[in-house]
C-alpha cells in the first residue's frame, strides 16, 4: 500500500482497511481492494466523489466488467470493494 504525506488521505485508507477488516477480508488482499477503489476514483476525475451516483458506479462496473480478462470473482471483488467504500463513508 502506498505511503502519502497527507494525513486525510491516510485516514480515509485507514478507515476503508478497517472497514473491510470487520467484514473479515484478508490482510493479504487489501491492497487488490486499494486498487480496486483507486480505479474508481480515476474514473470521473471532474466528478467529487460525494457527488457520484449510482449510474457513476454502473458505468464504472460496466466498463471494468468488459474486460475479458476480468473474470468474475475478480469482478465480485471490484463489486465487494465499492460496497465497502460506501459503507466506510457513512
Amino acid at each position: 500500500m502506498e505511503s502519502t504525506e497527507d494525513p486525510r488521505i491516510k485516514q480515509f485508507w485507514d478507515g476503508y482497511f478497517e472497514t473491510i477488516r470487520l467484514f473479515r477480508v484478508p490482510e493479504n488482499r487489501y491492497s487488490w481492494y486499494q486498487i480496486h477503489i483507486e480505479s474508481f476514483i480515476r474514473f470521473l476525475p471532474n466528478v467529487r466523489l460525494l457527488d457520484r451516483k449510482p449510474e457513476h458506479i454502473e458505468q464504472w462496473l460496466t466498463q471494468t466488467g468488459r474486460n475479458a480478462e476480468l473474470s468474475d470473482w475478480q469482478f465480485q471483488q471490484q463489486v465487494d470493494a465499492l460496497v465497502f467504500f460506501f459503507r466506510s463513508c457513512a
